[in-house]
């Protein structure tokens, strides 16, 4: 998750996620073929619990991702020179510049407008099982 997540800013972190499941592949059907003698007692509980976890990675990778590519130092080379040791770098790259709409590239306006999307998106999924697991006949 943590590669999936971190890996719009460093790329060879999908590299480093796909050879994490391929090694954790080849391992457990090894593991299964020459150590377990019964199979491990998992359940469809297990997999849906996984799935619904990872239903909610892109409402945290969405906004990292857009802080990371408003980054004035990153992408426009702003920079604010240091005059002495002890004084403190400015990074440029405040909360209210992103909530600006006027200051926004498209590609960021795109990103912000799916990323409200996705929130909207999942709240009515959440609402809809809510409902739906009311009229369920137990």
């Amino acid at each position: 998750m943590i590669c999936l997540m971190m890996g719009t800013c460093m790329p060879l972190l999908y590299f480093v996620a796909a050879w994490g499941l391929f090694v954790n592949y080849v391992v457990d059907r090894l593991a299964l073929a020459y150590y377990y003698k019964l199979p491990s007692k998992f359940n469809e509980k297990l997999t849906k619990t996984a799935i619904h976890t990872l239903n909610f990675l892109p409402l945290f990778t969405l906004p990292f991702i857009f802080w990371l590519y408003t980054n004035q130092q990153m992408f426009s080379n702003k920079i604010d020179p240091i005059q002495s040791m002890g004084e403190i770098e400015l990074s440029n790259h405040f909360l209210y510049d992103i909530l600006d709409w006027s200051k926004l590239n498209p590609s960021m306006k795109s990103l912000m407008i799916s990323f409200l999307f996705l929130i909207l998106f999942s709240v009515a999924n959440l609402l809809f099982k809510k409902i739906s697991s009311l009229f369920e006949e137990k």
